[in-house]
């Protein structure tokens, strides 16, 4: 899957917590955490940035 070149890491965010199950659980400075429970417990810090760099 290709990721959009100016995507920010709120719509990232927002994208994951709406359409992959996950739920913000707090932010540390510029990265924010996300938990997930299915299918077993994930979590992943996202960068708050505008816009994301992928690798």
């Amino acid at each position: 899957m290709k990721i959009p070149r100016d995507l920010s890491g709120h719509e990232l965010v927002a994208a994951l917590c709406t359409h992959c199950g996950y739920v913000k659980v707090h932010q540390v400075g510029s990265h924010i955490i996300l938990q997930t429970q299915e299918p077993a417990p994930h979590r992943v810090a996202v960068p708050a940035h505008k816009p994301l760099h992928p690798c």
